[in-house]
């Protein structure tokens, strides 16, 4: 492909919503777990990676700094210099970055968070953008998924919901004592709750995924000191004054909320990236000062 032909693409596909679906599998990936999907993201979009293995951690936060909408003037202003340069090399680098999505792409399941193998597929639903993919069934074993979800209580409370996330039907209980003999992630999504009643009792868990409920209070979470990953998307959430505790916390999920206020974040001397896409304008202030320390902040 010829430099203006390769310049004249990218100046069509760079655009805010690209960056936005990129950033959206990323995400995916990360939370999947999905270290193998990372990898590949990481060969197609940067090039050959160091020897050796890397984490998930290490992986994403590689890749994100690149794809997330906030860098599209700064893209833009690279991609005009490098051709005003007649720099190949550098156009063909951000062609990889905007190509990336036709190597890889990752299909996000809901009960369970492994690798999967050659073929992905994401649903969008989580992070606070279009639901298209998720409407039209992208899930590839989740034909009936819509089934899946008939076949549910049509209420649930938090101990309920922990049972049937974990348990499904067999015939056991599950008590507020036991929710503290839970480790590592715990994943409730869509199981419209409303109330966290409970959820202080499971002070072992380092990941949280409450995305697509009807939760408006969230005073509950500020009792899980361990918690490192907190995914809230799709709730009503509007007060987050109680994040504070959470001294651990690395990633945090608050898209299509109600939050304006978000000076707590402050307090998170480890967070490293924040998602605060459909809440009503926040204080760019904070935003600012957030982005000086480093973390990755997309509104």
């Amino acid at each position: 492909m010829k430099i203006e032909e390769m310049y004249a693409e990218l100046k069509r596909t760079v655009t805010a919503d690209h960056l936005k679906d990129l950033t959206v599998q990323l995400i995916d990936a990360y939370k999947a777990r999905n270290t193998r999907a990372l990898e590949r993201y990481a060969v197609h979009a940067l090039g050959p990676q160091p020897s050796g293995e890397r984490s998930a951690n290490e992986l994403f936060f590689s890749l994100i700094k690149h794809f997330h909408p906030d860098r599209l003037n700064s893209i833009l202003r690279d991609v005009d210099e490098a051709f005003q340069r007649r720099d190949e090399e550098r156009l063909r680098f951000f062609q990889n970055l905007m190509n990336v999505r036709k190597h890889v792409r990752v299909r996000r399941e809901r009960s369970e968070r492994s690798e999967v193998d050659e073929e992905y597929a994401f649903g969008r639903e989580d992070f606070g953008y279009d639901t298209t993919a998720y409407n039209e069934g992208v899930f590839s074993d989740a034909e009936n998924e819509e089934e899946f979800y008939n076949e549910r209580e049509t209420e649930f409370d938090f101990i309920s919901a922990v049972k049937a996330e974990h348990l499904g039907n067999l015939d056991i209980e599950i008590t507020a004592a036991d929710l503290q003999y839970l480790e590592g992630e715990l994943i409730l999504c869509g199981y419209e709750l409303t109330d966290l009643d409970g959820l202080e009792q499971c002070v072992n868990i380092t990941v949280l995924d409450l995305s697509d409920n009807r939760i408006d209070n969230i005073y509950e979470v500020q009792f899980l000191h361990h918690l490192q990953e907190l995914f809230l998307a799709h709730n009503h959430i509007s007060d987050i004054d109680m994040l504070r505790e959470l001294r651990s916390l690395e990633i945090l999920d608050l898209s299509s909320n109600e939050v304006e206020n978000i000076s707590v974040l402050l307090d998170l001397d480890g967070l490293k990236f924040v998602n605060l896409s459909g809440n009503p304008t926040p204080d760019p202030a904070t935003i600012r000062e957030l982005e000086r320390r480093s973390v990755v902040v997309l509104y």
